[in-house]
């Protein structure tokens, strides 16, 4: 089965138990630094329960080849593929220093008590050189969109877990940018820290990905195959996260929706958030009652994801808001 993540993905409410975070934080850097790999030797790092891979190419004087770099460089303007260790970001998630880079097509694979166990998730983001290019475009990669903007350019990662060898749970796609849409106004490309539910990839050794584009050419993907990734969460314990359905009876309605919208939370929801495609929290409150009717006219015609934080975790669903 394969599981579809955009900015707008629906969550599963999750109930926490013993877990790691690898944020890479602890991991030493100069200012506006980076580590990788510095030669042909099998290289890596580990962070939290989590082994992550570095590759060096010695052809051409050597080079980064692929894998993990951890970084703490804060360009987000420059195009450059010589500033391939930015997040377009300029920080880790939470303003956070240290972030990881990866570099094409690899794996994480985990360690200790994590190993074999569901892993929660993480953050992700376009570096500052993809997001450049796919705005722009250059000598060798598409604007995405194209000049008339009706392209339907997509840049994806394929995750999937593997265990003991064999194929784990769900495939999931996550789009670092979407211009499938027939209405332009709903394109994107990620630029914020965007949240990816790893727990339908099931019990897992290790977990791949690959990257899919559709601006391809005679030695493959054109675009640069580059993004990042910081607070990944491990399980330490068989229970350390539980997939629940449960969810308010008719959360929303109605959807799509136009100057109000009535939102039915559970009993422990302690804040309702808007999010809309960018990230960005364009509205929050405090429900002082099992329904609440929103007003919505202040808010721009888009697609947001609504989110239900309680003490016992997160169920999110998407609503569309449409004006004449």
């Amino acid at each position: 089965m394969k599981k579809l993540f955009t900015t707008f993905a629906v969550l599963s409410t999750l109930s926490v138990g013993a877990q790691t975070t690898s944020n890479f934080e602890t991991l030493t850097l100069a200012p506006e630094s980076v580590w990788t790999a510095t030669d042909s030797s099998e290289q890596g790092f580990n962070d939290g329960n989590v082994y992550f891979p570095s590759n060096w190419d010695t052809s051409f004087g050597g080079f980064w080849s692929g894998g993990f770099a951890y970084s703490n460089q804060t360009d987000s303007v420059n195009s450059s593929y010589l500033n391939a260790f930015s997040a377009k970001t300029a920080s880790g998630y939470d303003g956070s220093s240290t972030y990881a880079v990866i570099n094409g097509s690899s794996y994480f694979r985990l360690s200790g008590a994590a190993r074999g166990k569901q892993v929660n998730g993480a953050y992700f983001t376009n570096s500052t050189y993809a997001y450049n290019t796919l705005r722009d475009g250059n000598a060798f990669s598409k604007k995405f969109g194209g000049e008339s903007g009706n392209d339907p350019d997509y840049f994806r990662v394929k995750f999937f877990g593997h265990n003991q060898g064999s194929h784990s749970g769900d495939t999931i796609l996550f789009y670092l940018a979407d211009f499938r849409n027939s209405d332009n106004s709903q394109d994107y490309t990620i630029k914020n820290w965007t949240w990816v539910d790893f727990t339908s990839l099931g019990n897992v050794d290790s977990v791949g990905f690959l990257f899919e584009s559709t601006d391809v050419g005679m030695f493959g993907m054109n675009t640069p195959a580059y993004f990042c990734i910081d607070n990944l969460v491990t399980a330490d314990s068989p229970s350390g996260f539980q997939a629940s359905n449960a969810k308010p009876e008719t959360p929303i309605y109605p959807n799509p929706a136009g100057e109000s919208v009535t939102i039915n939370s559970e009993k422990h929801t302690h804040t309702v958030q808007f999010v809309d495609i960018n990230g960005r929290i364009a509205k929050s409150f405090r429900p002082n009652s099992k329904r609440s009717i929103v007003q919505t006219n202040d808010l721009e015609s888009g697609i947001y994801t609504v989110q239900h934080l309680s003490n016992t975790g997160i169920f999110a669903e998407k609503l569309i808001i449409s004006h004449p």
